[in-house]
């Protein structure tokens, strides 16, 4: 638990949050900006979200999408839970 009184984490939440960090790239591949192809079939790109909460170090996994259509533009949003992404589902990295 957090203590608000000086703002300080309980040893053991830095412990797992120590380990989740250590073992995000893993298990997550999805970035913001990043266009991949989604379970359902549809080409998506990712407009937000995050593997690991970045206050607490907790597991989150959850994003929010736009589907991507053929001439670029984007449509309906979606949101859920992370999946895992093979280098063949991945169409464009967003640049830096």
């Amino acid at each position: 638990m957090h203590n608000k009184a000086d703002n300080t984490c309980n040893p053991m939440q830095k412990v797992a949050a120590d380990l989740n960090r250590s073992i995000e790239r893993r298990f997550n591949r999805l970035e913001v900006g990043m266009i991949v192809m989604h379970p359902s079939g549809k080409k998506v790109k990712i407009k937000s979200g995050c593997f690991l909460d970045p206050t607490y170090g907790r597991v989150s996994n959850h994003w929010s999408w736009n589907e991507v259509h053929e001439d670029g533009s984007l449509g309906a949003e979606g949101s859920g839970y992370g999946w895992k992404i093979l280098p063949k589902d991945i169409i464009h990295y967003p640049s830096k």
